[in-house]
């Protein structure tokens, strides 16, 4: 008989794994069990578009890379363990896996989602899903009378996005793992027929950075926590967004819905726009670029970089105001991120004192 392929079966249990594993332990062995083949221990890159079948309509688990790739199925069952799912769908991009997780909408349906969202939702919510007939309601959707009031009878879709995503809190679809077979099957297909799936390489080098994940943050939160506290100690800075921080407004919730406090710090600097601009080309180890959570430190300003389409009144709104920095903070030594950002804001502080 034909087998069905294996990227839409329930991912097997690695012979490596025990219930009650750990995170570390999991992101190193989930789904990463000796090549039955040759006993390689790391997953190898199977760099195949298409696998030969033994007869008409009898394969070995694959046919066709766009629909099922080993090296790929071995990252989704990865993840979809590290988010405690049966399921995981691996897209090329984070953009493709939230259209992915949309792909259950049709037209005349509604969305609620969160009003402070990334850019790139914001946009595929309002410059694409609306021209097919799908309208967004943006709230404050840690005002849960706010939701409340903005569920239509054709809601079929509430958008969160939160530091993190754990399925445990009720949702039925997280960003890069799903928990219900029905979904999953949508969100396949549609991952099938649409074929925005990553390459094995770039699945085989995703499995390989997931591995060390845990030690990563680790470094990375300290770091964070470092350089928050210190920049809460400069005159020149108004304001120091990060969790970690127990002035953060949602600090508790924080601490209770995650495991720590990631690598994310933002801070409103002093001179407004024309000093902010300045102050993020001038560091020497924060690169000026958009992303979270590489090695590398990244500067960004959120009004003009990942926020740059969302309409000026929106901003406005939201508090992405154009003095506003945005640090992904790296694995380098912080005495160094501290002393690189200590010179950026003294080199600059001739701006802050003209806007005084």
């Amino acid at each position: 008989m034909p087998t069905t392929p294996s990227s839409h079966s329930i991912p097997n249990t690695s012979t490596r794994k025990r219930a009650g594993d750990g995170f570390a332990t999991r992101a190193i062995r989930a789904g990463q069990d000796p090549c039955a083949l040759t006993g390689s221990t790391v997953i190898p890159v199977y760099q195949a578009a298409t696998f030969t079948q033994d007869a008409v309509g009898v394969d070995k688990g694959y046919d066709y890379s766009r629909t099922g790739n080993p090296t790929r199925i071995a990252l989704e069952r990865q993840l979809a363990d590290l988010e405690g799912a049966r399921f995981g769908a691996a897209f090329a991009s984070g953009m493709a896996a939230i259209m992915g997780a949309c792909a259950t909408l049709r037209t005349g349906d509604h969305i609620v989602a969160t009003s402070d969202c990334y850019g790139g939702t914001y946009r595929l919510f309002v410059d694409v899903l609306e021209r097919y007939g799908i309208a967004t309601t943006f709230v404050d959707t840690s005002d849960t009378s706010a939701v409340r009031s903005a569920l239509q009878p054709n809601t079929k879709l509430l958008w969160v996005e939160t530091p993190t995503n754990p399925l445990e809190l009720g949702a039925d679809i997280v960003v890069h793992s799903t928990d219900d077979p029905a979904l999953f099957e949508v969100i396949a297909h549609h991952q099938n027929a649409v074929g925005a799936v990553p390459g094995p390489q770039d699945a085989y080098l995703t499995i390989r950075g997931a591995k060390t994940l845990a030690l990563r943050m680790r470094q990375h939160e300290h770091n964070a926590i470092a350089v928050a506290n210190w920049l809460t100690t400069r005159d020149d800075i108004a304001e120091v967004f990060y969790p970690g921080l127990a002035s953060h407004p949602q600090h508790e919730l924080a601490r209770r819905q995650q495991r720590g406090f990631g690598d994310v710090v933002s801070f409103r600097v002093r001179g407004g726009e024309e000093r902010a601009w300045a102050l993020a080309g001038s560091t020497r180890l924060f690169n000026l670029a958009v992303s979270l959570g590489g090695v590398e430190s990244l500067i960004c300003s959120p009004s003009e970089m990942p926020h740059k389409t969302v309409p000026a009144e929106r901003k406005t709104q939201l508090g992405i105001a154009p003095d506003l920095l945005r640090l992904s903070i790296g694995l380098e030594d912080v005495e160094d991120l501290v002393d690189d950002l200590a010179a950026a804001l003294n080199a600059t502080a001739l701006l802050a004192e003209s806007v005084a």
